[in-house]
This record gives structure tokens, sequence and C-alpha cells, in this order.
């Protein structure tokens, strides 16, 4: 729209240039579809990751290796496919170098990389040019869950490459409450965006507590029961066992026995 305006101004077509506002970050982003996310712990990552083929049968594509990668960065798929050496990376470096060309938030940034996606990379960057390229791992991924035997028939109709980085990403959160730092490496501007991978559980809850110190004061353990509460409990419980009232043998009608509180 600018160009055929500028083009329109330098023609004499319009007499000034008008303003025109950048659109908002969510219209830059890749169309919303129905997609169900599959959780991927690192017990089912790793049996899943092991099932896969080294490389693909046709195009002798390095599909684990591209998947241990995605786990081990929690890239975005089409980020790690567009990967270049020497532009993002060089043989020896400890960090990638991402350029707001290759991502999808536009977040240029430099992050760190593991001792597991440095030898990745070493072994699959063979000179200047792309380093893993495009490829479809779908069809590898379902076969390979398929015989991890640990998921279901829909998980594996809705397996793909973003369930390792949604995964990778929520096991990060889950040992290391660095939020900003998880949101750098996985390309979030705003850590709200990164909020939507923290998920909870009960161990999460049970660290959280164990976590937060404790208050040095003693509380007496004393009988909480009062002979005042315990009189108005027993009246309560003679008014349950009246109307509690069941039909005996014989048809009349029985009272259930009755039962009492005392103090432990």
């Amino acid at each position: 729209m600018r160009g055929f305006l500028k083009w329109c101004l330098d023609r004499g077509y319009i007499a000034d240039m008008p303003v025109i506002k950048d659109p908002p970050a969510r219209s830059t982003g890749t169309t919303a579809c129905d997609k169900v996310r599959v959780d991927l712990n690192n017990d089912r990552a790793a049996k899943l990751i092991a099932a896969l083929p080294e490389y693909s049968a046709r195009t002798h594509y390095p599909v684990r290796d591209l998947i241990l990668f995605v786990w081990e960065t929690a890239l975005r798929r089409k980020t790690v496919q567009r990967l270049r050496c020497p532009e993002h990376w060089e043989p020896g470096s400890t960090t990638l170098r991402i350029a707001n060309d290759i991502d999808k938030a536009r977040f240029g940034r430099e992050v760190e990389l593991s001792e597991v996606a440095q030898a990745l990379l070493t072994r699959h960057c063979d000179g200047d040019g792309l380093i893993w390229g495009a490829f479809d791992c779908r069809p590898a991924l379902r076969n390979a869950a398929r015989d991890a035997g640990c998921f279901t028939e829909q998980e594996i109709r809705h397996l793909s490459v973003h369930d390792f980085r949604h995964g990778a990403l929520t096991e990060l959160a889950s040992v290391s409450p660095n939020l900003p730092g998880i949101a750098h490496l996985a390309g979030h501007k705003r850590v709200s965006t990164t909020t939507q991978y923290v998920h909870s559980n009960r161990e999460q809850t049970r660290a959280v507590l164990n976590a937060r110190p404790g208050i040095p004061v003693t509380i007496p353990v004393t009988n909480a029961v009062t002979d005042s509460k315990l009189a108005d409990l027993n009246h309560v419980a003679e008014v349950l066992t009246i109307r509690n009232h069941t039909t005996s043998e014989d048809g009349g009608i029985g009272r259930r026995a009755g039962f009492r509180f005392q103090c432990p």
C-alpha cells in the first residue's frame, strides 16, 4: 500500500502522503485453526523421539535430529527450518542469532544453545546455506507415536512439531520461575504470551508450598472441641436420629440407631 501511494505521489495523483498506521501484532501471525494440543513431557517426548527414524526414506531428511533440536531449543518449526550458516550460526558458536526475517514475531535476538543443540548443528552444518530446510514431519511423527504406544488415536491424529515446542516451554516453566528468560528463548515479546505455556498441576503446587519460607511460630495443640460445642453437636445428632427413620420388616416405621459425639 505504501509503495502504491508513493507511486501516486511521485506522479502527482495525490497531493500529500497519507499516514498509514502499522498493523497490530496479531494481524502478522498465522491463521488460527482448530488445533488440539498434545501434551508432551520429558518421558513422552523421549519415547517419541526414540521411535522416529533417523532419516526419512525418500529424501534422507534428518527427521529425528530436527525434532530433537526443536525440543532442545523450543524454537518455532519455521524458524528452525530457515536457519542458515553462517548468517545465524557459525561452527563452534554457543549461541544462535535469530534474525527478524526468520521469526514469526519479528523478534531478532541471540539465544544460548545447549550442548545437545550445538552437537546437532555441528552434525548437519555442511557449509554455507540452509542447515535444516523445509520438510513435513507429520507422517513420521504419527507413525512414531503409534510405535511408542503411549498416545491415543486423537493425539496421534493431531500431533505436530509445534507440540514439541509447547511441551519444551512447559517443561522449562516447570523447572524455572524465570519467565522473562523463557520468553526471550521462545521469541515472545510479551511475558503474558509465555504464561499460556505454564500449566499448573499438583506437583507444582507442592513445590511452591515447599519453597515458601515458614514463620518461626509454635502453635499449641489443644482440644478444639469444648464442652459447649460438644453439647450442640450431640443435640444435632439426636435431631438427625429422629428424622432418619426407616421402614421396619413388619411395615412400621423404625428409628435408626442413634450416635453421639465424644471428645478425643
